[in-house]
């Protein structure tokens, strides 16, 4: 009975010894030396992540598993990888992975790397042609050297959490910042955003480069003596972020030395011009002294009409054409629509047919204006931009096709 009990106590002091000798072995702390440094469940970059270690955090080592330390931080126990600690405050410098390498390392290399999609193989622990490739894949999306070795830098960038996926989209435009028609991303957002500030776009950042954006570069380029082609280049960049960026909204205020009035003038003088448009039937709205696009488009009506060039410029003929008593009124026009026989609306066409196209262009967000049954070259310029969106022929006229097409 002594001699059992003197085994069974000799049995304690040994279990106590290696436990003592276990914390002595792992009684010692690491320091995150990476940016940020995930702390997860079990030893593999897939398992649950249970919290987000900033750069200096201290933590204590229970034992290491490979490449992979178990370690206590504050109630949580956890793996992190040891590529990211350090025991005496530099970086290690002993966890490259290449061709020809085996183990758990390597396994989480390509486990990290099926999570991002760029491994589509099994996860064997073996570093082979297949893990050469989705590492030189990785590398090139994320802006890295592309030798296919698996370094410090390489797997800093795989396991933090900007990494980009195989599948991920980036910013479509080209390598000179050049962004047009298709492009997406950040940059085109900004675009979109400095458009808006300047007052020539009026609809939502979607960092979409669309037939919008298109249209508002265009009248940016335009108002700002450039190329309108509506693609914004280095040139339409630098000028659009300038401070003497000129907005949509400073057209000028006053007509010209010459007295010739047209599209952007504003004032009295452009105030009378409408209410003579007015009087002789060619002008419909409120004179509201700024020579828009209704003011052009009655400009225009009274020129054909009296014989004069049509540009919508009020020069000093048709100035003094109208305003003298043999000028014709817009009365003897024909009332009618200028329809084709099959219903086809273009330009010149009038009327509640006209409108109602305006109306649905509107609901669908390719017309900004005013329903005036005035099919113009605004119409146009929207069924144009409907139908290149929805597949058809941009002629700028409503068929039977695109009016199918446009109220489905």
């Amino acid at each position: 009975m002594i001699h059992m009990r003197k085994k069974w106590v000799l049995a304690c002091l040994l279990a106590i010894l290696m436990v003592m000798v276990c914390s002595a072995a792992f009684a010692e702390s690491c320091m995150v030396s990476a940016t940020k440094l995930i702390l997860r469940e079990e030893p593999n970059s897939t398992s649950k992540a249970l919290q987000t270690l900033p750069q200096g955090t201290m933590l204590d080592i229970v034992k290491k598993e490979g490449h992979w330390y178990q370690v206590t931080y504050g109630k949580f126990t956890g793996y992190v990888y040891d590529l990211y600690v350090t025991l005496d405050g530099t970086i290690k410098d002993d966890g490259i992975l290449q061709k020809g390498e085996k183990g758990d390392a390597v396994k989480a290399v390509q486990q990290r790397l099926k999570e991002l999609g760029y491994y589509k193989s099994t996860c064997d622990g073996s570093y082979g042609d297949v893990t050469v490739l989705a590492v030189k894949a990785f590398q090139k999306k994320n802006g890295l050297p592309q030798d296919g070795v698996a370094g410090e830098s390489t797997q800093k960038k795989l396991y933090a959490s900007t990494a980009i996926g195989a599948n991920d989209k980036t910013d479509s435009s080209k390598d000179d910042g050049t962004l047009k028609e298709g492009s997406k991303g950040a940059a085109v957002k900004a675009l979109q955003q400095r458009l808006k500030d300047l007052g020539y776009y009026n609809y939502t950042c979607d960092s979409s480069y669309g037939y919008r954006t298109v249209e508002a570069v265009k009248a940016f380029q335009k108002r700002n003596s450039l190329t309108a082609n509506g693609i914004a280049d280095a040139a339409t960049q630098k000028k659009l972020n300038s401070t003497s960026a000129v907005p949509a909204k400073d057209a000028a205020t006053e007509a010209p030395k010459d007295n010739t009035l047209k599209e952007g003038a504003k004032g009295e003088a452009v105030k009378q011009l409408q209410q003579r448009l007015k009087d002789l039937g060619y002008y419909n709205y409120t004179c509201d002294s700024s020579y828009g696009y209704r003011t052009v488009e009655a400009v225009k009506a009274f020129q054909k009409r009296n014989g004069l060039t049509v540009d919508g410029v009020a020069g000093e003929a048709t100035l003094k054409k109208l305003n003298s008593s043999s000028a014709v009124p817009a009365k003897d026009e024909p009332t009618t629509p200028p329809k084709d026989d099959d219903g086809t609306l273009k330009v010149g066409s009038k009327g509640d047919a006209v409108k109602k196209v305006q109306q649905r262009l509107k609901e669908l967000g390719y017309y900004s204006y005013g329903c005036d049954g005035d099919f113009g070259e605004r119409t146009a310029t929207a069924v144009k931009a409907f139908q290149k969106m929805n597949g058809l022929t941009q002629d700028g006229v409503v068929g039977a096709t695109t009016l199918t097409k446009l109220n489905s």
